[in-house]
């Protein structure tokens, strides 16, 4: 696999090389970077909370927008129906949603959040739906690109 044939792949190994980091460190939880901006900036508690919550928040966004694009296309290139890749796409990416917040529910540092595994499947959801719109013009055989 070459150039632009092989980004899907790329994009998981992306995905689960920064989640599969994220989880060996204290250093790298949610109280070690709020205390980080604290000591950087000199910001309160509560406002370097709110940086490391919306920080991550996108973070979650982009993550599963990124996983959910990666699987309807590497999926599409299998020559799977539209509407069988659609939903594998997002029963994947809403089964690795719920697997990585079981997951950073079992680490001390870590907190599993339902709210972040919802936030997740929307993100795959509106991945899935940009690339879904923008092949729906197109024949059901012709593969995604």
């Amino acid at each position: 696999m070459g150039g632009h044939r092989s980004w899907p792949w790329w994009g998981i190994g992306v995905f689960f090389a920064v989640i599969l980091g994220s989880y060996l460190s204290p250093e790298l939880g949610a109280p070690a970077e709020i205390a980080r901006l604290q000591a950087l900036f000199g910001w309160s508690e509560p406002a370097a909370r709110l940086v490391v919550i919306a920080w991550r928040k996108l973070l979650h966004l982009l993550g599963y927008g990124l996983l959910g694009l990666s699987l309807v296309v590497l999926l599409g290139r299998r020559g799977i129906s539209r509407r069988r890749r659609v939903w594998l796409a997002l029963l994947l990416a809403a089964g690795v949603a719920a697997l990585d917040e079981l997951v950073q529910s079992r680490i001390a540092w870590r907190t599993g959040l339902v709210q972040d595994t919802i936030l997740d499947v929307v993100a795959a959801v509106l991945a899935v739906g940009v690339v879904e719109a923008r092949n729906a013009g197109r024949p059901e055989g012709e593969k995604t690109q």
